[in-house]
């Protein structure tokens, strides 16, 4: 299970600011562009094994102000696509499929929308992308204190003023995880459910490895990554006709399946598949599934 990239590196943009990535897989198989949860880095492949018998070539890319990515302040959504278009064209990759874990999820869904000429299939796992937050009957009731606390403060302040007190209240949280990424797991107790990630090494180590690179460059990049998912969506999923696919996990306490399935219903094209005894970490048990389906 354990494995490092084949490719750790970085792109300078037309702005200035440089971009990180990490390829995984076969550096000439069919290309498939992961975007990571919130927060978390290139550096984590669900799984390097299943990734290589699948023979595509997987590029995981840092946002902007995640491990080694430059921060973008006042980053909107609708930025990140140009940012792919600028990494795929650098990489040589015309075509391509993205999938989006967590938080990832609305980029995915971003280049869906605004790139259609490139991306060939859209892959959403373990998310219900605030795409639809203020849609989705009783979604804000759902919101846990914190995320209530930050979509008040994007509802009420600019959006720089928004991000710097987003980032202000995440700043202990952050460096924490930065010093002790296993700290992360202290609010998620060893079950039944997730004991095969958790007891795990092999799985582990990556993951909070990954987590540490993420956070590396302090907490303002979580600022707006926050201000991202709470302001109110530029996209419509009703207009991303791109191959959809949704995974969740029926267990997931993290993202409710109401929410992914609300969502993967807006979209026209979207094939909704429900994990019975998965979690939120279920990408990590199905990354083959998920590379067939986007690779086919």
């Amino acid at each position: 299970m354990t494995g490092e990239p084949i490719r750790d590196e970085r792109v300078r943009l037309r702005d200035g600011r440089k971009l990180a990535y990490a390829e995984w897989g076969d550096s000439q198989g069919p290309p498939v562009l992961l975007f990571h949860g919130s927060p978390h880095s290139r550096l984590w492949c669900p799984d390097p094994e299943a990734t290589q018998q699948a023979g595509v070539r997987l590029v995981a890319v840092d946002r902007p102000g995640f491990g080694g990515s430059d921060l973008q302040p006042g980053r909107r959504l609708t930025d990140w696509p140009r940012d792919v278009v600028e990494l795929a064209d650098s990489l040589d990759i015309d075509r391509f499929a993205v999938a989006g874990f967590s938080g990832g999820g609305r980029y995915a869904l971003a280049c869906a929308a605004l790139i259609t000429e490139r991306v060939t299939r859209a892959g959403l796992v373990s998310t219900g992308a605030g795409l639809v937050l203020r849609e989705r009957p009783g979604a804000l009731e759902d919101l846990d204190e914190e995320d209530r606390r930050d979509f008040d403060l994007v509802e009420r302040e600019d959006r720089e003023t928004a991000a710097g007190r987003i980032a202000a209240e995440w700043a202990d949280w952050t460096r924490s995880i930065a010093e002790e990424p296993r700290r992360f797991f202290d609010a998620y107790p060893v079950t039944e459910q997730n004991r095969w990630f958790r007891e795990d090494p092999a799985r582990t180590v990556p993951f909070l490895e990954a987590l540490g690179e993420a956070l590396r460059q302090g907490p303002i990049a979580i600022g707006w990554e926050r201000v991202v998912a709470f302001e109110p969506s530029p996209l419509r999923p009703e207009a991303i006709f791109v191959e959809t696919y949704l995974w969740h996990g029926e267990l997931d306490v993290v993202i409710p399946r109401a929410a992914a399935e609300f969502l993967g219903a807006k979209i026209p094209n979207c094939k909704i598949t429900i994990w019975p005894d998965d979690g939120h970490l279920g990408i990590a048990r199905h990354w083959d599934e998920i590379l067939a389906a986007l690779s086919t």
